[in-house]
C-alpha cells in the first residue's frame, strides 16, 4: 500500500546574522497523509533524507534518516544535516558537502510507519537558499556586505544569492501555523495570510465560530413534555409527552374470587384474571414402583425397561446378565469387529474362536468351554463360526477381556464384582493364581455345565497358563450392589 506525502517545504539556513558561523542544516517542513488523502496524525514516522548531485538520479552525497513526530494536524518538521547518517553516501558528513560544485538534488523518501520500509516521494532540485552553507566559506563576504561600490567580490555575490531577496535578515521566510474561525492558515511574519484557509469541518449548525459550548444541550422536563434546551434556557425541537408519576406502573399481582389479577395502586384490576383453587395440597401426587411398573397417584403408570440393569432383563442369566433382547447375529469366516456402542455375548460356537490385537501373534487362540466369552465393543474377532446377541452398552455392567500376555496380574477394582465367563478349559486343570494362592477351577471330572467364577473387589488374579489361549480371560464388572 503506497502512501502519500504532500509536500509544503521550506528550506532555509538558520543563522542569527552573517558573521556567525551557519549551522549546517536545512529546515524542512511536511504534511503526512495516507493513500486515502487522511492525515497521518500525532504518529511516528519514517523519513529518509539523500542529497544527490549530478540529477535528481545523481550520485548519492549524503544519505540520513528522521523519525518526526507528527502534530494533530499531520504536519511534521526535520532539519536535513542534524539526522542519523546512513552508510552509501560519498561525504563522511553534511558539512563536507561542495555546494558551490555544481546542481544539488533533494530526495525525500517516506515510512508511514517507522518499520524501515521506505517509499520514494520523489526528488526536488535544490535552488538558492541552500548555498548559503556554501557561503559560509566566503573569504570577503564580510567586505561585500559594507561595499558601496564594485568591490564586492564573486564570493560576496554568492552570500546575498543565498538570501533569496537580497536582504541580511534570514528570518523573514519563516511562517505561523494558525486555527481561527473553523480554518487553518499559515502567517507570514508580519500577520499577512499566506495562500487560502483550509477549513477543518469544524460547524456549529453550519457556520464556524470560537465557541466550543453552544452545541451543547440539557434535557428537561417541562409541562408533562420532555424538551432539549440550549445554554440559554431556550427549548428546542417539540417535546415528547411524558407523566410524572413514577408509581403508576407498578402493579401488583393479587388474587381474587378464585383467580390472579394484576392490581394497579389505586386497588383497580387490569387485564383478564387467571382463574386458580385456593388449596395448596390438591397438586400433589405420589411417586410409587411395584416391580418394575413406577405410578403417580392420579395419573398414570409406566413400566421401565431394565434392560441397563443387570439380572433383571427378560432371560437374564450370569451367562447373559443384560437377558436375551438386543440384535441377533450369525458370523462364520472372516473379520468381525465389535460395535463401538454394543457388547457381543457369544451364545454358541466352535471350541475356541480367535481373538486379534492381544499379543504379538496375529491372533490368540481362546477356548469357549464351558462358557462362551463376552467381547467388549471394538474387540475384533477372525473366523468367529458362531452366533450371539448385540446389546447396547450397559452403564452399570462393564465387558471386559484381561489379557494377560501382556499384564502380569489384574486386581479387581474397588466397588465392583468381576465375573470371569471364558478363558479356562475344561478338559484339563486350569489354574489361576488368585490372592497369591495357586487355585484349580474347571477340572475335567466336573460338571460341564454352567460354571462362572466371581471375584470381588481388591482380588488379586494372576494366571499359571497351560496354554497361549489360558492367558486371555472375559467376563464382566458390575457394582457390588447387584
Amino acid at each position: 500500500m503506497k502512501n502519500l506525502l504532500l509536500l509544503a517545504l521550506f528550506i532555509g539556513v538558520f543563522s542569527s546574522n552573517l558573521w556567525a558561523q551557519a549551522p549546517q542544516a536545512v529546515c524542512y517542513q511536511a504534511l503526512a497523509k495516507d493513500n486515502q488523502n487522511n492525515n497521518i496524525l500525532e504518529s511516528t514516522i519514517g523519513v529518509r533524507a539523500t542529497i544527490v548531485s549530478g540529477g535528481a538520479n545523481g550520485v548519492s552525497e549524503w544519505i540520513e534518516v528522521h523519525t518526526p513526530q507528527t502534530d494533530q494536524f499531520g504536519l511534521f518538521t526535520i532539519e536535513i544535516g542534524q539526522g542519523n547518517a546512513v552508510l552509501g553516501g560519498v561525504q563522511s558528513s553534511f558539512g563536507d558537502i561542495e555546494w558551490g560544485n555544481g546542481e544539488y538534488w533533494l530526495r525525500i523518501e517516506f515510512d508511514p510507519f517507522n518499520a524501515g520500509n521506505y517509499q520514494l516521494m520523489g526528488a526536488t532540485k535544490i535552488i538558492s537558499v541552500p548555498y548559503a552553507l556554501y557561503a559560509e566559506g566566503a573569504n570577503t563576504a564580510n567586505t561585500a556586505i559594507y561595499a558601496n561600490s564594485a568591490q564586492t567580490s564573486d564570493t560576496a555575490l554568492v552570500a546575498l544569492t543565498t538570501l533569496g531577496d537580497d536582504d541580511s535578515d534570514p528570518l523573514n521566510e519563516l511562517q505561523t501555523l494558525s486555527f481561527q474561525n473553523g480554518e487553518l492558515s499559515i502567517l507570514a511574519p508580519d500577520g499577512s495570510l499566506v495562500g487560502a484557509p483550509v477549513p477543518l469541518g469544524v460547524s456549529t449548525g453550519g457556520s464556524l465560530d470560537d465557541s466550543n459550548t453552544n452545541e451543547l444541550q440539557n434535557l428537561v422536563s417541562q409541562n408533562g413534555q420532555l424538551f432539549l434546551e440550549d445554554e440559554n434556557s431556550n427549548t428546542t425541537g417539540s417535546g415528547v409527552a411524558f407523566d410524572e408519576s413514577n408509581t403508576n406502573e407498578i402493579q401488583t399481582l393479587a388474587a381474587q374470587n378464585g383467580e390472579l389479577v394484576l392490581q394497579n395502586e389505586d386497588g383497580t384490576t387490569s387485564g383478564t384474571g387467571v382463574a386458580f383453587d385456593n388449596s395448596d395440597t390438591n397438586e400433589l401426587q405420589t411417586l410409587s414402583i411395584d416391580g418394575n411398573i413406577i405410578s403417580l397417584s392420579g395419573g398414570n403408570s409406566i413400566e421401565l425397561n431394565s434392560t441397563d440393569i443387570p439380572f433383571t432383563a427378560p432371560g437374564s442369566s450370569f451367562d447373559l446378565p443384560q437377558g436375551i433382547y438386543g440384535q441377533y447375529v450369525v458370523k462364520g469366516s472372516g473379520s468381525f469387529t465389535v460395535p463401538a456402542d454394543k457388547t457381543f455375548w457369544i451364545t454358541a460356537g466352535g471350541p475356541v474362536v480367535k481373538l486379534k490385537g492381544l499379543g504379538v501373534v496375529p491372533f490368540v487362540i481362546h477356548s469357549t468351554t464351558p462358557n462362551m466369552p463376552v467381547l467388549p465393543s471394538g474387540q475384533i474377532v477372525q473366523d468367529c463360526m458362531c452366533t450371539g446377541v448385540l446389546v447396547d452398552n450397559s452403564t452399570m455392567l462393564e465387558p471386559l477381556v484381561i489379557n494377560f500376555i501382556q499384564d502380569e496380574f489384574y486386581t479387581v477394582p474397588e466397588g465392583k464384582v468381576l465375573f470371569v465367563k471364558s478363558g479356562l478349559a475344561n478338559d484339563e486343570i486350569g489354574y489361576l493364581k488368585v490372592n497369591n494362592e495357586p487355585m484349580e477351577f474347571l477340572r475335567s471330572n466336573f460338571t460341564r455345565s454352567t460354571q462362572i467364577i466371581a471375584f470381588p473387589a481388591g482380588t488379586l488374579v494372576e494366571p499359571i497358563a497351560s496354554n497361549v489361549g489360558d492367558l486371555i480371560l472375559t467376563g464382566f464388572l458390575i457394582d457390588e450392589a447387584f
